[in-house]
């Protein structure tokens, strides 16, 4: 059982210089409870470095033999994790791509249960994001502790390659880790894409250690925020916020 039919599922990991992390990640999606011949992993380096790419080689040597195949591919020609899904997603050899990132830990069944909530007329499926915080979490870990919110999130999802063909994936004007994957949701939504909720495939997503201030320079997301709703304004009134972000816009023009 070898061959590119027998794949159940691609798994896209994008990356960016942070190998210990990285390691902590795909330690956990290499022992995912299915057979190990039927799901591969791709690692899409937006750095690119030497460091993340012994980690994933090192990796990959070590279960080959079980049959599992961990790919390390190189984001040439982008930037930002929107640009490394895309070079992931492509190279893909499964029907069905799922995504998470690389400060994730998934847990043992994330893969199975993701999978069972793909049935026929499914194009994408959103799994359950779990954050540890502490009992007065700052405001960046506040930031990151409403992933366990969200509608979907790129940290925990799996769509079929032929749905991501046919909105053509993710878009790379959002060069960092904010509402790329609201967009995306918008664009499966608009195409009439069917998406489930799979609330046994679970992710824990730890914060990251951060700097006191870090809250100041997170706020140069919101001009993902306006191109969001430039693209998809009744989407954004009824999933996100009735309003329209004028005061995104009016910080994005200064």
């Amino acid at each position: 059982m070898n061959g590119i039919s027998d794949l159940l599922v691609s798994v896209v990991v994008p990356t960016y210089r942070r190998p210990d992390m990285l390691q902590r990640c795909l330690r956990a999606l290499t022992w995912q409870d299915i057979d190990p011949r039927r799901f591969e992993i791709l690692v899409v380096d937006d750095g690119p470095d030497r460091h993340t790419r012994r980690v994933v080689e090192t990796l990959a040597r070590e279960h080959a033999p079980r049959g599992l195949t961990v790919r390390y591919l190189e984001a040439e020609g982008t930037q930002g994790p929107s640009g490394a899904r895309n070079r992931g997603w492509e190279q893909a050899r499964a029907a069905v791509v799922a995504f998470t990132d690389d400060d994730t830990i998934p847990t043992p069944s994330w893969l199975r249960h993701g999978l069972d909530a793909m049935t026929d007329g499914v194009d994408a499926v959103v799994g359950r994001i779990r954050v540890p915080l502490p009992d007065r979490p700052r405001d960046h870990e506040r930031d990151t502790g409403g992933l366990e919110r969200a509608e979907f999130a790129t940290a925990n999802c799996l769509v079929r390659k032929r749905a991501l063909v046919a909105v053509g994936g993710f878009d790379e004007r959002f060069t960092l880790a904010w509402r790329e994957d609201s967009d995306l949701q918008f664009m499966l939504l608009a195409r009439g894409h069917r998406i489930a909720r799979a609330e046994d495939a679970i992710v824990l997503h730890p914060v990251r250690p951060a700097p006191i201030g870090i809250s100041v320079g997170q706020q140069r997301k919101v001009f993902f925020d306006a191109l969001l709703y430039k693209k998809h304004p009744s989407l954004y009134r009824s999933r996100i916020r009735r309003r329209p972000p004028w005061n995104y816009f009016a910080i994005v023009a200064g």
